[in-house]
């Protein structure tokens, strides 16, 4: 679904006054950053920073950062960052985590957590990219729509151990 709609239309999306991405999270009661930060504070440290992949607008990462959580986010989209910079996060990155770089990350994360985007543009497969960024203990925290749980033995078998909440 999501490769049909480049950076560009999320950019607009961020920021179209009567209708933009929180307005139609809110009217669609979308509770997925709220309920996987509420899962991951159960298991993240406060002491070392958290990564939010696929930050968006910072619904969840604006959780976290409000619980003392110290929070850098990535985001595809220029103009869903805008809208997250004012949420507590410390960095915000704009890369496409499909092919991640992160400009300047000297940061190696103890943890993860992404909300909404696996599934449709990101298979999951591929958070193993983002594998790089994370300590060999690292706990991940995810939730996405169509996310078969067999799919996730591929992550087990991941040379870094990953723990998945």
């Amino acid at each position: 679904m999501y490769e049909e709609y480049p950076a560009e239309y999320w950019d607009l999306y961020a920021v179209i006054p009567s209708e933009n991405y929180e307005i139609g999270a809110a009217r669609n009661k979308y509770a997925a950053p709220r309920k996987t930060a509420e899962m991951a504070m159960r298991y993240f440290d406060k002491i070392h920073p958290v990564l939010d992949i696929g930050a968006g607008t910072g619904l969840a990462g604006e959780i976290l950062a409000s619980k003392g959580y110290v929070v850098d986010g990535v985001d595809f989209s220029k103009g869903m960052l805008l809208q997250a910079r004012h949420k507590g996060y410390r960095r915000l990155f704009c890369e496409d985590i499909r092919n991640p770089n992160i400009s300047n990350a000297k940061t190696i994360y103890k943890s993860f957590i992404s909300t909404g985007v696996y599934g449709d543009y990101i298979k999951i497969n591929e958070l193993e990219k983002m594998c790089a960024f994370l300590d060999e203990d690292g706990i991940v925290a995810l939730s996405g729509r169509a996310v078969n749980p067999v799919s996730y033995t591929h992550l087990r078998a991941h040379e870094t151990s990953l723990h998945l909440v």
